[in-house]
């Protein structure tokens, strides 16, 4: 094969895959979600075993949650003003470390609750240092990013909901050859592995110099914030993802309920309906990096909303397992052809000094919806039928679709993968820093 072949194919899964720096790219991230998802089920039942308390057990995984309402901008500023590849390398080497020492304590059985807790914490804020810094470095480790980011987030997205698919089988299967504290000890060798391919990538230097003093550094944290609420189309666009996920954050509690109380498909139900939504994103990512070249971002919007909707009104209507799964499937996919454009459009749009900032913002702006939503989801969980919760939750996401293109920060200065966005007037300039 030509090298302009070559060249030509670059944008496919298979010509990213073939990149020596974003295999090694891709590598880091499947290490990182593995090596969360093996950690937090090692911890949980060393923890269970210890305890013999559910709640004691499900803080493990509520800590990563709430850590990340108080820490992310401050990281993703602390990542911003740090060389990337030394952010994600010492991320790699410091969670190495601690994954290690709870392994090593739990092997001499001094590890206790309290310590898992405290390394649950410490390593949510080293993934929110790595994560910001991996996102700034994603567009600039990419030969030709306008034709290739997005296939990249889409291959990277494949990747996360592959993991989740089969993640916790193969997690749970290594928990019980290996036994936990094997586990955890593997988890963190992968670490330190991962660590070491970074640092033998050729990663371009992206830096902010940053405010002085704490007032300076709040200034910085904030400047996220201020790029996406200084432009009305991006504003606009991350309070419909947030209502979005308000919409929809019932419906994460209340499937299994649903499975038990509707469909009378118990467990079994449950765990065929939770992989459905892993299976949509599998397909959504491979159809996003072809089908989205040919919609505008307000189409993909109404498609998510209106699609996702229908869907979950669907569900209590035929009240069938088979129809639910396929529903929740479609569901997934039309949610992943508006998301991956959309994430390609802010690392493009976002300027490389506060690109990570710019990112973590976004995440908290339109995140808000999801603790909105299961606080009111759990109220309603014991005065509503979960049909009902079901069929307003579809409503109101279909009415929110069609609504929503209504609005001309919405309709103009929105094109697919951004680049009429980048050539809006409210979207090309860069915020005071």
């Amino acid at each position: 094969m030509g090298e302009s072949q070559t060249r030509a194919n670059s944008h496919t899964w298979l010509g990213l895959m073939r990149l020596p720096t974003f295999m090694v790219f891709w590598s880091g991230r499947v290490v990182s979600l593995l090596g969360d998802m093996l950690f937090s089920m090692a911890t949980m039942w060393y923890v269970l075993g210890k305890t013999r308390s559910a709640l004691d057990t499900a803080v493990v995984v509520l800590i990563p949650m709430l850590t990340q309402l108080f820490v992310s901008q401050a990281f993703a500023t602390m990542a911003d003003r740090l060389p990337k590849k030394a952010a994600m390398v010492s991320s790699d080497v410091f969670r190495g470390i601690v994954v290690l020492t709870v392994g090593t304590l739990m092997a001499f059985d001094h590890a206790g609750t309290f310590g898992i807790y405290a390394a649950s914490f410490l390593l949510t804020m080293a993934a929110y240092l790595f994560g910001p810094a991996q996102n700034a470095v994603l567009p600039k480790i990419l030969p030709d990013p306008e034709r290739q980011l997005t296939s990249a987030n889409s291959l990277l997205s494949a990747t996360s909901n592959i993991i989740n698919l089969t993640g916790y089988a193969l997690g749970g299967m290594l928990v019980a050859v290996l036994h936990p504290v094997n586990a955890v000890l593997l988890d963190g060798v992968s670490f330190l592995l991962s660590a070491l391919s970074i640092a033998m990538l050729r990663v371009p230097t992206i830096r902010s110099k940053g405010q002085r003093g704490a007032s300076g550094f709040l200034r910085d944290s904030l400047a996220g914030i201020r790029f996406i609420w200084q432009r009305p189309s991006l504003r606009t666009f991350g309070l419909y993802v947030a209502i979005l996920n308000f919409v929809a954050g019932p419906v994460s509690i209340l499937t299994i309920v649903f499975s038990r109380v509707v469909l009378h498909a118990g467990l079994r139900g449950y765990g065929f309906l939770e992989a459905s939504w892993a299976v949509g994103g599998v397909v959504g990512a491979i159809v996003a990096s072809r089908l989205s070249q040919r919609f505008h971002m307000w189409q993909l919007l109404l498609f998510a909303l209106a699609g996702s909707g229908l869907a979950l009104v669907s569900l209590p209507v035929f009240a069938n397992l088979t129809e639910s799964i396929l529903a929740l499937v479609f569901a997934s996919v039309v949610i992943t052809l508006m998301n991956i454009p959309l994430f390609t459009a802010l690392q493009l749009l976002a300027p490389d000094e506060i690109r990570g900032r710019v990112m973590a913002a976004f995440g908290l702006f339109a995140g808000v919806g999801n603790p909105l939503g299961l606080f009111v989801g759990s109220w309603l969980m014991d005065r509503i039928p979960p049909s009902g919760i079901y069929l307003a939750s579809g409503i109101l996401l279909v009415l929110c679709g069609v609504v929503g293109v209504c609005f001309p920060a919405i309709r103009q200065g929105e094109d697919q993968f951004g680049r009429r966005l980048k050539e809006s007037p409210d979207i090309a300039e860069t915020p005071e820093l």
